[in-house]
Protein backbone atom coordinates (compact mmCIF):
# COMPACT_ATOMS: atom_id res chain seq x y z
CA UNK A 1 0.00 0.00 0.00
CA UNK A 2 2.95 2.47 0.87
CA UNK A 3 4.76 1.50 -2.96
CA UNK A 4 0.78 2.48 -4.48
CA UNK A 5 0.85 5.29 -2.25
CA UNK A 6 4.55 6.48 -3.04
CA UNK A 7 3.38 5.56 -7.20
CA UNK A 8 0.01 7.44 -6.87
CA UNK A 9 2.06 10.61 -5.59
CA UNK A 10 4.78 10.61 -8.00
CA UNK A 11 1.94 10.13 -10.70
CA UNK A 12 0.39 13.58 -9.07
CA UNK A 13 3.33 15.37 -9.10
CA UNK A 14 4.12 13.92 -12.51
CA UNK A 15 0.54 15.33 -13.63
CA UNK A 16 0.95 18.75 -11.82
CA UNK A 17 4.12 19.40 -13.54
CA UNK A 18 2.63 18.51 -17.10
CA UNK A 19 -0.16 20.95 -16.33
CA UNK A 20 1.75 23.54 -15.24
CA UNK A 21 3.31 23.31 -18.80
CA UNK A 22 0.28 22.92 -20.78
CA UNK A 23 -0.91 26.51 -18.63
CA UNK A 24 2.21 27.71 -19.33
CA UNK A 25 2.26 26.46 -23.22
CA UNK A 26 -1.44 27.85 -23.48
CA UNK A 27 0.18 31.54 -21.89
CA UNK A 28 3.07 31.50 -24.76
CA UNK A 29 0.18 30.88 -27.10
CA UNK A 30 -1.89 33.93 -25.74
CA UNK A 31 1.06 35.83 -26.27
CA UNK A 32 1.45 34.85 -29.90
CA UNK A 33 -1.57 35.22 -30.48
CA UNK A 34 -2.19 38.42 -28.77
CA UNK A 35 1.22 39.54 -30.95
CA UNK A 36 -0.49 38.32 -34.33
CA UNK A 37 -3.93 40.21 -33.43
CA UNK A 38 -1.76 43.15 -33.10
CA UNK A 39 0.17 42.98 -36.28
CA UNK A 40 -3.33 42.14 -37.59
CA UNK A 41 -4.32 45.66 -36.94
CA UNK A 42 -0.98 47.31 -37.78
CA UNK A 43 -1.44 45.95 -41.10
CA UNK A 44 -5.02 46.96 -41.24
CA UNK A 45 -3.96 50.56 -40.16
CA UNK A 46 -1.48 50.32 -43.17
CA UNK A 47 -4.50 48.97 -45.70
CA UNK A 48 -6.16 52.15 -44.79
CA UNK A 49 -3.18 54.35 -45.05
CA UNK A 50 -3.23 53.03 -48.09
CA UNK A 51 -6.66 52.97 -49.51
CA UNK A 52 -7.08 56.63 -47.71
CA UNK A 53 -4.01 57.67 -50.33
CA UNK A 54 -5.04 55.91 -53.16
CA UNK A 55 -8.13 57.80 -53.29
CA UNK A 56 -6.79 61.05 -52.82
CA UNK A 57 -4.55 60.25 -55.38
CA UNK A 58 -7.60 59.05 -57.45
CA UNK A 59 -9.25 62.72 -56.91
CA UNK A 60 -6.16 64.88 -57.59
CA UNK A 61 -5.58 62.69 -60.91
CA UNK A 62 -9.04 63.95 -61.81
CA UNK A 63 -8.54 67.54 -61.20
CA UNK A 64 -5.24 67.25 -63.09
CA UNK A 65 -7.19 65.62 -65.99
CA UNK A 66 -10.22 68.37 -66.00
CA UNK A 67 -7.25 70.75 -65.98
CA UNK A 68 -5.54 69.54 -68.66
CA UNK A 69 -8.78 68.91 -70.79
CA UNK A 70 -9.78 73.12 -70.02
CA UNK A 71 -6.09 73.94 -70.72
CA UNK A 72 -6.13 71.64 -74.31
CA UNK A 73 -9.69 73.06 -74.70
CA UNK A 74 -8.37 76.90 -75.03
CA UNK A 75 -5.35 76.13 -76.76
CA UNK A 76 -7.15 74.39 -79.18
CA UNK A 77 -9.36 77.89 -79.52
CA UNK A 78 -6.32 80.11 -79.41
CA UNK A 79 -4.60 78.25 -82.41
CA UNK A 80 -8.15 78.29 -84.08
CA UNK A 81 -8.73 82.03 -83.35
CA UNK A 82 -4.70 82.73 -84.13
CA UNK A 83 -5.37 80.61 -87.71
CA UNK A 84 -8.05 82.54 -88.57
CA UNK A 85 -6.90 86.06 -87.81
CA UNK A 86 -3.49 84.64 -89.84
CA UNK A 87 -5.83 83.60 -92.88
CA UNK A 88 -8.10 86.96 -92.64
CA UNK A 89 -4.42 88.57 -92.77
CA UNK A 90 -3.57 86.91 -96.34
CA UNK A 91 -6.40 87.23 -97.43
CA UNK A 92 -6.18 91.05 -97.15
CA UNK A 93 -2.34 91.05 -98.56
CA UNK A 94 -3.48 89.21 -101.48
CA UNK A 95 -6.35 91.83 -102.29
CA UNK A 96 -4.18 94.80 -101.57
CA UNK A 97 -1.64 93.64 -103.92
CA UNK A 98 -4.57 92.91 -106.88
CA UNK A 99 -5.64 96.12 -106.19
CA UNK A 100 -2.00 97.14 -106.37
CA UNK A 101 -1.53 95.90 -109.79
CA UNK A 102 -4.83 96.74 -111.23
CA UNK A 103 -4.05 100.87 -109.84
CA UNK A 104 -0.65 100.06 -112.00
CA UNK A 105 -2.10 99.17 -114.96
CA UNK A 106 -4.69 102.20 -114.82
CA UNK A 107 -1.75 104.60 -114.17
CA UNK A 108 0.31 103.12 -116.99
CA UNK A 109 -2.88 103.62 -119.64
CA UNK A 110 -3.19 107.27 -118.01
CA UNK A 111 0.12 107.95 -118.47
CA UNK A 112 -0.34 106.74 -122.19
CA UNK A 113 -3.20 109.20 -122.77
CA UNK A 114 -1.77 112.56 -122.92
CA UNK A 115 -4.46 114.54 -123.27
CA UNK A 116 -6.01 116.98 -120.30
CA UNK A 117 -9.14 115.70 -120.82
CA UNK A 118 -8.52 112.00 -121.13
CA UNK A 119 -6.56 112.27 -117.92
CA UNK A 120 -8.86 114.26 -116.20
CA UNK A 121 -11.49 111.91 -117.16
CA UNK A 122 -9.53 108.62 -116.18
CA UNK A 123 -8.27 110.10 -113.12
CA UNK A 124 -11.91 111.07 -111.91
CA UNK A 125 -12.84 107.38 -112.68
CA UNK A 126 -9.92 105.95 -111.13
CA UNK A 127 -10.31 107.95 -108.13
CA UNK A 128 -14.34 106.99 -107.66
CA UNK A 129 -13.41 103.01 -108.69
CA UNK A 130 -10.77 103.35 -105.53
CA UNK A 131 -13.21 105.11 -103.65
CA UNK A 132 -15.81 102.54 -104.16
CA UNK A 133 -13.76 99.54 -103.77
CA UNK A 134 -11.89 101.54 -100.67
CA UNK A 135 -15.73 101.47 -99.27
CA UNK A 136 -16.10 98.23 -100.46
CA UNK A 137 -13.68 96.60 -98.57
CA UNK A 138 -13.86 98.85 -95.27
CA UNK A 139 -17.20 97.47 -95.36
CA UNK A 140 -15.59 94.20 -95.58
CA UNK A 141 -12.77 94.79 -93.04
CA UNK A 142 -15.72 96.26 -90.59
CA UNK A 143 -17.97 93.11 -90.71
CA UNK A 144 -14.99 91.24 -90.25
CA UNK A 145 -13.89 92.87 -87.27
CA UNK A 146 -17.09 93.04 -85.91
CA UNK A 147 -17.23 89.83 -86.19
CA UNK A 148 -13.81 88.68 -84.52
CA UNK A 149 -14.66 90.82 -81.70
CA UNK A 150 -18.45 89.42 -81.06
CA UNK A 151 -16.70 86.00 -81.31
CA UNK A 152 -13.71 86.39 -79.23
CA UNK A 153 -15.92 88.71 -76.33
CA UNK A 154 -18.01 85.87 -76.58
CA UNK A 155 -15.03 83.67 -75.69
CA UNK A 156 -13.90 85.52 -73.54
CA UNK A 157 -17.24 86.23 -71.84
CA UNK A 158 -17.26 82.02 -71.81
CA UNK A 159 -14.00 81.80 -70.20
CA UNK A 160 -14.81 84.37 -67.35
CA UNK A 161 -18.20 82.72 -66.69
CA UNK A 162 -16.01 78.83 -66.54
CA UNK A 163 -13.05 80.50 -64.56
CA UNK A 164 -15.66 82.34 -61.80
CA UNK A 165 -17.55 79.26 -61.05
CA UNK A 166 -13.89 77.96 -60.27
CA UNK A 167 -11.92 78.81 -56.58
CA UNK A 168 -9.20 80.22 -58.14
CA UNK A 169 -9.21 79.79 -62.01
CA UNK A 170 -5.87 80.80 -63.39
CA UNK A 171 -3.81 79.12 -65.05
CA UNK A 172 -0.40 80.34 -63.42
CA UNK A 173 -2.08 78.34 -60.16
CA UNK A 174 -3.89 75.70 -62.09
CA UNK A 175 0.04 75.26 -62.92
CA UNK A 176 1.42 75.40 -59.81
CA UNK A 177 -1.09 73.07 -58.17
CA UNK A 178 -0.83 70.77 -61.17
CA UNK A 179 3.47 70.57 -60.14
CA UNK A 180 2.30 70.30 -56.52
CA UNK A 181 -0.18 67.37 -57.38
CA UNK A 182 2.67 65.57 -59.62
CA UNK A 183 5.02 66.28 -56.55
CA UNK A 184 2.20 65.01 -54.04
CA UNK A 185 1.68 61.88 -56.54
CA UNK A 186 5.54 60.90 -56.88
CA UNK A 187 5.83 60.95 -53.15
CA UNK A 188 2.41 59.05 -52.35
CA UNK A 189 3.71 56.69 -55.01
CA UNK A 190 7.21 56.33 -52.82
CA UNK A 191 5.44 55.44 -49.91
CA UNK A 192 2.85 53.15 -51.23
CA UNK A 193 5.84 51.23 -52.19
CA UNK A 194 7.70 51.35 -48.76
CA UNK A 195 4.42 50.38 -47.31
CA UNK A 196 3.79 47.35 -49.63
CA UNK A 197 7.37 46.41 -48.90
CA UNK A 198 6.49 46.71 -45.04
CA UNK A 199 3.24 44.63 -45.49
CA UNK A 200 4.46 41.82 -47.40
CA UNK A 201 7.60 41.58 -44.49
CA UNK A 202 4.79 41.65 -42.05
CA UNK A 203 2.65 38.73 -44.25
CA UNK A 204 5.66 36.74 -44.01
CA UNK A 205 6.21 37.03 -40.76
CA UNK A 206 2.61 36.75 -39.76
CA UNK A 207 2.98 33.20 -41.90
CA UNK A 208 6.28 32.25 -40.24
CA UNK A 209 4.48 33.01 -36.21
CA UNK A 210 1.63 30.79 -38.03
CA UNK A 211 3.82 28.20 -38.95
CA UNK A 212 6.19 27.83 -35.29
CA UNK A 213 2.24 27.79 -33.76
CA UNK A 214 1.20 25.12 -35.40
CA UNK A 215 4.49 23.40 -34.91
CA UNK A 216 4.34 23.92 -31.37
CA UNK A 217 0.55 23.05 -31.40
CA UNK A 218 1.60 19.67 -32.56
CA UNK A 219 4.43 19.02 -30.26
CA UNK A 220 2.60 19.77 -27.35
CA UNK A 221 -0.45 17.83 -28.70
CA UNK A 222 1.82 14.75 -28.98
CA UNK A 223 3.36 15.07 -25.71
CA UNK A 224 -0.31 15.59 -23.96
CA UNK A 225 -0.92 12.27 -26.17
CA UNK A 226 2.38 10.12 -24.14
CA UNK A 227 1.44 11.68 -20.73
CA UNK A 228 -2.33 10.92 -21.29
CA UNK A 229 -0.78 7.60 -22.46
CA UNK A 230 1.43 6.89 -19.68
CA UNK A 231 -1.47 8.00 -17.12
CA UNK A 232 -3.68 5.83 -18.44
CA UNK A 233 -1.35 3.10 -18.07
CA UNK A 234 -0.74 3.94 -14.29
CA UNK A 235 -4.49 4.04 -13.87
CA UNK A 236 -5.10 1.06 -15.30
CA UNK A 237 -2.26 -0.35 -12.89
CA UNK A 238 -3.66 1.69 -9.99
CA UNK A 239 -7.13 0.34 -10.52
CA UNK A 240 -6.02 -3.53 -11.18
CA UNK A 241 -3.88 -3.13 -7.92
CA UNK A 242 -6.77 -1.38 -6.01
CA UNK A 243 -9.20 -3.98 -7.38
CA UNK A 244 -6.25 -7.08 -6.15
CA UNK A 245 -6.30 -5.26 -2.87
CA UNK A 246 -9.77 -5.13 -2.54
CA UNK A 247 -10.35 -8.52 -3.50
CA UNK A 248 -7.25 -9.51 -0.91
CA UNK A 249 -9.37 -7.50 1.74
CA UNK A 250 -12.72 -9.75 0.90
CA UNK A 251 -11.10 -12.85 1.27
CA UNK A 252 -9.59 -12.17 4.72
CA UNK A 253 -12.41 -10.21 5.78
CA UNK A 254 -13.42 -13.95 4.86
CA UNK A 255 -11.54 -16.23 6.05
CA UNK A 256 -11.70 -14.09 9.22
CA UNK A 257 -15.25 -14.34 9.41
CA UNK A 258 -15.16 -18.28 8.42
CA UNK A 259 -12.59 -18.75 11.36
CA UNK A 260 -15.11 -17.08 14.16
CA UNK A 261 -17.83 -19.14 13.41
CA UNK A 262 -15.66 -22.58 13.58
CA UNK A 263 -13.96 -21.03 16.61
CA UNK A 264 -17.47 -20.91 17.87
CA UNK A 265 -18.12 -24.24 17.10
CA UNK A 266 -15.10 -25.82 18.65
CA UNK A 267 -15.51 -24.03 21.81
CA UNK A 268 -19.40 -25.01 21.59
CA UNK A 269 -18.36 -28.76 21.18
CA UNK A 270 -15.44 -28.13 24.12
CA UNK A 271 -18.26 -26.87 26.15
CA UNK A 272 -20.51 -29.60 25.46
CA UNK A 273 -17.53 -32.64 25.88
CA UNK A 274 -16.30 -30.59 29.08
CA UNK A 275 -19.82 -30.55 30.40
CA UNK A 276 -20.27 -34.48 29.06
CA UNK A 277 -16.80 -35.39 31.22
CA UNK A 278 -17.99 -32.93 34.63
CA UNK A 279 -20.91 -35.18 34.40
CA UNK A 280 -19.86 -38.15 34.57
CA UNK A 281 -16.63 -37.73 36.58
CA UNK A 282 -19.72 -36.60 38.92
CA UNK A 283 -21.69 -39.18 38.87
CA UNK A 284 -18.75 -41.21 39.56
CA UNK A 285 -17.13 -39.75 42.22
CA UNK A 286 -21.08 -39.82 43.96
CA UNK A 287 -21.35 -43.55 43.01
CA UNK A 288 -17.85 -44.25 44.85
CA UNK A 289 -18.17 -41.43 47.75
CA UNK A 290 -22.26 -41.45 48.00
CA UNK A 291 -21.99 -38.22 47.80
CA UNK A 292 -20.45 -34.64 46.60
CA UNK A 293 -19.01 -32.10 48.64
CA UNK A 294 -19.92 -28.52 49.29
CA UNK A 295 -16.47 -27.64 48.52
CA UNK A 296 -16.40 -29.77 45.04
CA UNK A 297 -19.67 -28.43 43.88
CA UNK A 298 -18.28 -24.61 44.52
CA UNK A 299 -15.05 -25.45 42.64
CA UNK A 300 -17.34 -26.65 39.84
CA UNK A 301 -19.48 -23.69 39.82
CA UNK A 302 -15.89 -21.11 39.72
CA UNK A 303 -14.65 -23.40 36.74
CA UNK A 304 -18.17 -22.79 34.49
CA UNK A 305 -18.31 -19.05 35.57
CA UNK A 306 -14.31 -18.68 35.00
CA UNK A 307 -14.78 -20.51 31.38
CA UNK A 308 -17.76 -18.38 30.82
CA UNK A 309 -15.90 -15.26 31.78
CA UNK A 310 -13.70 -16.43 29.05
CA UNK A 311 -16.26 -17.12 26.60
CA UNK A 312 -17.61 -13.40 26.99
CA UNK A 313 -14.27 -12.01 26.75
CA UNK A 314 -13.59 -14.42 23.79
CA UNK A 315 -16.98 -12.89 22.22
CA UNK A 316 -15.90 -9.61 22.95
CA UNK A 317 -12.73 -9.54 21.67
CA UNK A 318 -14.50 -10.96 18.44
CA UNK A 319 -16.81 -8.17 18.54
CA UNK A 320 -13.69 -5.83 18.72
CA UNK A 321 -11.92 -7.51 15.72
CA UNK A 322 -15.72 -6.94 13.69
CA UNK A 323 -15.60 -3.27 14.57
CA UNK A 324 -11.80 -3.23 13.79
CA UNK A 325 -12.36 -4.80 10.27
CA UNK A 326 -15.45 -2.77 10.04
CA UNK A 327 -13.70 0.63 10.40
CA UNK A 328 -11.10 -0.66 8.51
CA UNK A 329 -13.41 -1.41 5.81
CA UNK A 330 -15.09 2.36 5.71
CA UNK A 331 -11.10 4.10 6.05
CA UNK A 332 -10.72 1.82 2.84
CA UNK A 333 -13.98 3.16 0.95
CA UNK A 334 -13.40 6.16 2.12
CA UNK A 335 -9.90 6.14 0.44
CA UNK A 336 -11.26 4.71 -2.74
CA UNK A 337 -14.34 7.41 -3.05
CA UNK A 338 -11.76 9.75 -2.13
CA UNK A 339 -9.08 8.64 -5.52
CA UNK A 340 -12.56 8.52 -7.17
CA UNK A 341 -13.28 11.80 -6.46
CA UNK A 342 -9.92 13.07 -7.54
CA UNK A 343 -9.93 11.10 -10.66
CA UNK A 344 -13.35 12.26 -11.35
CA UNK A 345 -11.75 16.34 -11.03
CA UNK A 346 -8.92 14.94 -13.41
CA UNK A 347 -11.15 14.17 -15.85
CA UNK A 348 -12.79 16.95 -15.76
CA UNK A 349 -9.82 19.11 -15.47
CA UNK A 350 -9.01 16.74 -18.85
CA UNK A 351 -12.44 17.80 -21.00
CA UNK A 352 -12.34 21.43 -19.87
CA UNK A 353 -8.58 21.48 -21.24
CA UNK A 354 -10.20 19.27 -24.49
CA UNK A 355 -12.56 21.59 -24.77
CA UNK A 356 -10.83 24.75 -24.21
CA UNK A 357 -8.11 23.52 -27.22
CA UNK A 358 -11.32 22.67 -29.67
CA UNK A 359 -12.33 26.25 -29.16
CA UNK A 360 -8.99 27.70 -30.29
CA UNK A 361 -8.69 25.48 -32.92
CA UNK A 362 -11.86 26.34 -34.24
CA UNK A 363 -10.84 29.48 -34.65
CA UNK A 364 -8.52 28.63 -37.55
CA UNK A 365 -10.00 25.84 -38.72
CA UNK A 366 -13.56 24.15 -39.51
CA UNK A 367 -15.41 22.74 -36.77
CA UNK A 368 -16.26 18.66 -37.00
CA UNK A 369 -17.01 16.04 -34.41
CA UNK A 370 -18.87 13.02 -34.26
CA UNK A 371 -19.48 10.11 -31.83
CA UNK A 372 -22.87 8.81 -30.44
CA UNK A 373 -24.97 9.49 -27.31
CA UNK A 374 -23.27 8.16 -23.60
CA UNK A 375 -24.74 8.09 -20.36
CA UNK A 376 -26.53 6.27 -17.56
CA UNK A 377 -30.35 5.68 -17.64
CA UNK A 378 -31.54 4.30 -14.56
CA UNK A 379 -35.29 3.31 -13.77
CA UNK A 380 -36.94 2.06 -11.02
CA UNK A 381 -35.18 -1.02 -9.77
CA UNK A 382 -31.71 0.15 -10.79
CA UNK A 383 -30.20 1.70 -13.73
CA UNK A 384 -28.21 1.02 -16.87
CA UNK A 385 -25.17 2.07 -18.52
CA UNK A 386 -25.00 1.90 -22.41
CA UNK A 387 -22.14 3.85 -24.02
CA UNK A 388 -22.12 5.66 -27.66
CA UNK A 389 -22.44 2.90 -29.77
CA UNK A 390 -25.03 0.82 -28.05
CA UNK A 391 -22.22 -2.28 -27.67
CA UNK A 392 -22.46 -3.01 -23.84
CA UNK A 393 -25.04 -1.84 -21.14
CA UNK A 394 -24.78 -2.84 -17.68
CA UNK A 395 -27.50 -3.29 -15.13
CA UNK A 396 -27.36 -2.76 -11.73
CA UNK A 397 -30.34 -3.97 -9.27
CA UNK A 398 -30.97 -2.93 -5.84
CA UNK A 399 -29.51 -6.63 -4.58
CA UNK A 400 -26.87 -9.12 -4.46
CA UNK A 401 -26.58 -9.89 -8.14
CA UNK A 402 -25.45 -7.66 -10.93
CA UNK A 403 -25.19 -8.61 -14.95
CA UNK A 404 -22.34 -7.23 -18.05
CA UNK A 405 -23.54 -8.00 -20.56
CA UNK A 406 -21.75 -6.67 -23.65
CA UNK A 407 -22.37 -7.02 -27.52
CA UNK A 408 -20.29 -7.55 -30.49
CA UNK A 409 -19.57 -5.51 -33.35
CA UNK A 410 -19.32 -2.05 -33.17
CA UNK A 411 -18.28 -2.44 -29.21
CA UNK A 412 -14.85 -2.02 -27.92
CA UNK A 413 -14.02 -5.50 -27.58
CA UNK A 414 -15.87 -7.03 -30.42
CA UNK A 415 -16.59 -10.60 -30.88
CA UNK A 416 -20.36 -12.36 -30.88
CA UNK A 417 -21.11 -10.67 -27.13
CA UNK A 418 -21.37 -13.11 -23.82
CA UNK A 419 -23.39 -12.31 -20.73
CA UNK A 420 -21.19 -12.30 -17.46
CA UNK A 421 -23.31 -12.52 -13.93
CA UNK A 422 -21.69 -11.09 -10.70
CA UNK A 423 -22.50 -11.84 -6.97
CA UNK A 424 -21.93 -8.64 -5.60
CA UNK A 425 -23.75 -6.81 -3.03
CA UNK A 426 -26.54 -4.10 -2.62
CA UNK A 427 -25.32 -0.55 -4.00
CA UNK A 428 -25.09 0.79 -0.60
CA UNK A 429 -22.71 -1.53 1.05
CA UNK A 430 -20.15 -1.57 -1.49
CA UNK A 431 -17.97 0.80 -2.93
CA UNK A 432 -19.21 2.38 -5.71
CA UNK A 433 -17.18 3.68 -8.63
CA UNK A 434 -20.02 5.35 -10.74
CA UNK A 435 -22.53 8.67 -10.49
CA UNK A 436 -25.37 7.45 -10.02
CA UNK A 437 -28.66 9.51 -11.40
CA UNK A 438 -31.92 10.05 -10.29
CA UNK A 439 -35.04 7.78 -12.26
CA UNK A 440 -34.42 9.24 -15.89
CA UNK A 441 -31.94 11.34 -15.78
CA UNK A 442 -28.72 11.13 -17.56
CA UNK A 443 -25.02 11.54 -17.00
CA UNK A 444 -22.33 11.72 -19.09
CA UNK A 445 -20.02 8.63 -18.63
CA UNK A 446 -16.20 8.66 -18.56
CA UNK A 447 -14.04 7.30 -21.13
CA UNK A 448 -12.20 5.77 -19.08
CA UNK A 449 -15.28 2.86 -18.37
CA UNK A 450 -14.53 1.88 -21.98
CA UNK A 451 -11.34 1.75 -21.91
CA UNK A 452 -10.81 -0.23 -19.13
CA UNK A 453 -14.01 -2.23 -19.47
CA UNK A 454 -12.21 -4.96 -20.95
CA UNK A 455 -9.91 -5.20 -17.76
CA UNK A 456 -12.46 -5.22 -15.49
CA UNK A 457 -14.81 -7.59 -16.99
CA UNK A 458 -11.83 -10.31 -16.63
CA UNK A 459 -11.62 -9.36 -13.36
CA UNK A 460 -14.94 -9.98 -13.09
CA UNK A 461 -14.68 -13.45 -14.72
CA UNK A 462 -11.66 -15.00 -12.60
CA UNK A 463 -13.70 -13.61 -9.65
CA UNK A 464 -16.99 -15.69 -10.98
CA UNK A 465 -14.40 -18.65 -12.20
CA UNK A 466 -15.37 -21.78 -9.48
CA UNK A 467 -12.89 -22.25 -6.82
CA UNK A 468 -12.59 -25.17 -4.31
CA UNK A 469 -13.67 -24.60 -0.67
CA UNK A 470 -16.89 -23.65 -1.55
CA UNK A 471 -19.07 -25.03 1.36
CA UNK A 472 -22.85 -24.24 3.35
CA UNK A 473 -22.50 -25.66 7.15
CA UNK A 474 -25.33 -25.80 9.32
CA UNK A 475 -24.90 -26.70 12.81
CA UNK A 476 -27.33 -27.32 15.60
CA UNK A 477 -26.47 -25.53 19.61
CA UNK A 478 -27.60 -27.03 22.12
CA UNK A 479 -27.64 -23.55 24.36
CA UNK A 480 -27.80 -20.93 21.45
CA UNK A 481 -29.90 -22.43 18.99
CA UNK A 482 -29.32 -23.44 15.30
CA UNK A 483 -26.70 -21.20 13.46
CA UNK A 484 -26.42 -21.09 9.64
CA UNK A 485 -23.48 -20.52 7.67
CA UNK A 486 -23.34 -20.04 4.07
CA UNK A 487 -20.91 -18.73 1.62
CA UNK A 488 -21.90 -16.66 -1.62
CA UNK A 489 -18.94 -15.99 -2.68
CA UNK A 490 -16.07 -18.66 -3.13
CA UNK A 491 -13.06 -16.55 -1.57
CA UNK A 492 -15.57 -15.72 1.21
CA UNK A 493 -16.65 -12.39 0.53
CA UNK A 494 -19.92 -12.82 1.68
CA UNK A 495 -20.80 -14.91 4.42
CA UNK A 496 -24.45 -15.14 6.11
CA UNK A 497 -24.43 -15.75 9.37
CA UNK A 498 -27.79 -16.20 11.09
CA UNK A 499 -28.15 -17.30 14.80
CA UNK A 500 -31.75 -17.53 15.59
CA UNK A 501 -31.26 -17.37 19.23
CA UNK A 502 -28.68 -14.79 19.48
CA UNK A 503 -28.68 -11.62 17.09
CA UNK A 504 -25.19 -10.40 18.80
CA UNK A 505 -23.15 -13.57 17.08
Amino acid sequence: VAELRARLDEANRLGLADREKVEKQNQQLSDYEAEINLLRRRVEGFENDKERDRRQINHLTDSLNRARIDLDNETIQHIDAESRRQTLEDEIEFTRAVHEQEMKELAALVYRDTTTENREFWKNEMGQALREIQQVYDDKLDNMRGELESFYNLKIQEYRSETSKKPSADVERSREVTTRMKTQMTELYDKISDLDGKNQSLLRELDQMRRTRDEREREWETENNDLKVEVAKLRAELESILQELQSIMHAKLGLELEIAAYRKLLESEENRLTTIRTTDKTVIETGGRGGVSFKDRETDRERDLSRERERERERERDRERDREREREEDRVKERDRERERERDRERERDRERERERERDRDRDYPRSGSGGRSGYERGGSGSRERDGSGSRERDYSGGRSSSVREGGGGGPRGGAGRSISVIEPPISSRTDRRSYATPGEQIEEETEEDRYGGEREDAARERDRPREGTAKTSLQRSSKGPVNIGECDPDGRFIALENTGRKDE
